[in-house]
């Protein structure tokens, strides 16, 4: 054993050590942390963006070639990718 641990057994060292209860998960979310998007890997960005915006009422405001789609959604933004080898 280490040089002044003679004699403590691991019951007594633990029994007086403090052992505090982690925090509840309210304690450690920061509020800065916001969820804000959610990206789908898709063969068609624009295609998939079309047609959730008609399935759930809304608007694809972004388009960029076959690489990148975006419509906004109620609490956050689908983000649709686009991957050449998909699927």
């Amino acid at each position: 054993m280490g040089e002044g641990l003679e004699g403590v057994g691991l019951t007594n060292a633990i029994s007086t050590a403090a052992i505090a209860a982690p925090p509840s998960y309210g304690e450690r979310m920061s509020s800065a942390i916001r969820f804000s998007s959610v990206t789908l890997a898709c063969p068609d960005p624009g295609g998939l963006a079309a047609f959730y915006a008609d399935v759930m009422g809304g608007e694809v405001t972004f388009v960029h070639n076959e690489e990148w789609a975006s419509m906004p959604s109620e609490g956050a933004r689908l983000e649709f990718m686009g991957v050449v080898d998909y699927g």
